[in-house]
């Protein structure tokens, strides 16, 4: 088709035509749409969390009425922060958990659990840092050897204590999380420490005491008997672990039946 006759409407076009598939991406939306969207994106962007809150607010109401209880209004601190948040999102799986959020906070007898602080922390994960959460906790639930239901978050958190090698071994044979790369490993941790999910301590593995003792004993200028082969230097290791609001976090985005 020649648009030479067209001018510069011509040039505008073809450009137009050009980026279809990347506006397509972006906006989520067909050229033919795009340009309603760009005349009015406040009225597109209402549009879309007006069906996210639809979607998220029926699965919820779905939860509460299986359980058999009366809904109760939730506290506009909770209530607006988790309803703007929970709009912003598009992934199924976080949308399930904004869902079971609404739920909780909205129950009778769980809203007591849910933080102000919640639609926070969910607000600020991604979806693999949401798939690795629910793993590590289900591995915490796991190792509790006697499990008298509800189990309380203090003993969640309690048993969700795991060395850096270990938590490699585990996850590592866990077929629902695989880490994508060591630099994604670290940028989950970072996230969840700094939302205050889970806690970070440094500890130097019983063996390594030896080498503490005989590197403190040198360094006082005392002498010692202490004879260690091969590396000499103390390496502390990395230790993970729930803490109690994260625990009741992920109990709280979690279905009303799958209460732990």
């Amino acid at each position: 088709m020649d648009l030479t006759p067209l001018g510069n409407a011509a040039t505008i076009l073809a450009a137009a035509k050009a980026a279809e598939p990347y506006l397509m991406k972006v906006l989520g939306a067909p050229l033919d749409q795009i340009g309603g969207i760009l005349a009015s994106p406040i009225e597109a962007f209402r549009k879309r969390r007006s069906e996210r809150l639809a979607k998220i607010a029926a699965e919820a109401a779905a939860q509460v009425l299986a359980s058999g209880a009366e809904p109760i209004q939730i506290p506009d601190y909770i209530a607006i922060p988790l309803l703007e948040k929970a709009t912003l999102v598009d992934d199924g799986d976080l949308q399930n958990m904004w869902a079971c959020l609404l739920a909780n906070a909205s129950h009778p007898e769980r809203s007591s659990d849910v933080s102000q602080a919640f639609p926070t922390m969910l607000a600020g994960l991604t979806p693999r840092h949401a798939k690795f959460l629910e793993a590590y906790f289900d591995l915490s639930v796991c190792s509790i050897f006697v499990k008298i239901r509800p189990i309380a978050p203090s003993v969640i958190a309690s048993h969700s204590r795991l060395t850096d090698s270990k938590l490699g071994h585990i996850i590592g044979a866990n077929s629902s999380f695989r880490w994508m790369s060591s630099d994604e490993k670290v940028a989950t941790f970072d996230n969840l420490v700094n939302l205050g999910i889970m806690r970070r301590d440094y500890e130097i593995p019983l063996d390594d005491f030896p080498k503490l003792a005989k590197y403190l004993l040198e360094q006082a200028g005392m002498k010692t008997t202490l004879r260690i082969e091969g590396n000499q230097v103390p390496h502390p290791e990395n230790i993970y672990s729930l803490t109690i609001a994260g625990a009741t976090f992920v109990i709280a985005c979690r279905p009303l039946d799958k209460r732990p």
